[in-house]
């Protein structure tokens, strides 16, 4: 995946790393447990780079 990254057509721009960053931060203060934190995690992860959900922090 690393070694193809130079083949994909978006690239994050440095904002949209930040706020993954920020997002998953207040998930995990969020979470109740392991099991909810990893079901949020996983959507934040699988949907990163659309920019409505990942700005709205």
């Amino acid at each position: 995946m690393i070694i193809d990254s130079k083949n994909a057509i978006h690239a994050p721009k440095p904002e949209q790393i930040k706020n993954i960053f920020e997002m998953s931060r207040k998930i995990a203060e969020k979470s109740k447990d392991e099991n909810q934190w990893y079901e949020n995690i996983n959507h934040l992860a699988l949907n990163w780079l659309k920019t409505k959900e990942i700005n709205e922090l």
